[in-house]
């Protein structure tokens, strides 16, 4: 407990001397300072605690947009090393469970968040999704060989006109349309080979919480909400996992 403390405040040490130094006259905020505003967040330890990853978002004033990048913070010495490029998609980063890789979703080109994964002074970087609806969240596996994510399925059939009706059951009032089926694949690190795990039964999937030797997950089976229990990963070898 009181190690992980002093993780902590090593943490809130670093990025404190990442701030900039404060200007001892006091001023009014004008538009020009917008530019200037930076926003850290989704910190992630790394498994031996000597690092931090943080998300470092801007205002692009010019047009209106945030753009951020990820940063791997040295706790010894506040020493930032820059992970990604910068991209305005950046969150959920990641250490594999051996703090050889670090992962984190990012905007492909058609603004679809993938998972990319990154060596830890980020010299290489690579897509390791390319989802067509892009993912939604994901869990490393425990011994670090593979990613558990979930993704929208691809529609069947394309929207025609004056066909777009559908049943309401438990739904929001607000809902306009079907909510698409969603599910939880796996994909190796190392092919980026990818099979589905969860049952075509299975409507919606919420979460991939992976722990121990499972994956525990919210789904939806005929509209109606139960909890599935952790399967053991061993349960999906016959799969071909």
């Amino acid at each position: 407990m009181f190690r992980r403390l002093r993780y902590l405040a090593a943490a809130f040490a670093a990025l404190a001397l990442l701030a900039p130094a404060a200007n001892a006259t006091a001023r009014p905020f004008v538009l020009d300072d917008e530019a200037s505003l930076v926003s850290l967040g989704s910190p992630a330890f790394s498994p031996d605690g000597m690092r931090l990853l943080v998300v470092e978002t801007r205002q692009h004033v010019a047009s209106d947009t945030p753009t951020s990048k990820l940063l791997s913070i040295d706790i010894a010495n506040a020493a930032a090393t820059t992970v990604s490029g910068t991209n305005d998609g950046i969150a959920e980063p990641a250490w594999s469970p051996d703090g050889a890789h670090i992962t984190y979703l990012a905007f492909d080109a058609k603004k679809k968040r993938q998972i990319d994964v990154a060596s830890p002074d980020g010299r290489r970087v690579r897509a390791l999704t390319a989802t067509d609806d892009g993912v939604q969240q994901y869990a490393w596996r425990p011994d670090g060989s593979a990613l558990a994510y979930v993704t929208h399925d691809a529609p069947a059939h394309a929207k025609s006109d004056h066909h777009d009706f559908f049943e309401i059951t438990n739904d929001d009032y607000l809902v306009r349309a079907v909510e698409p089926s969603s599910h939880i694949w796996l994909v190796d690190l190392a092919t980026a080979a990818r099979h589905r795990l969860t049952p075509r039964r299975v409507e919606l999937a919420r979460g991939a919480s992976a722990f121990g030797a499972g994956i525990a997950a919210l789904v939806v089976a005929g509209r109606q909400t139960h909890r599935l229990r952790p399967r053991p990963i061993l349960a999906f070898r016959r799969r071909g996992l």
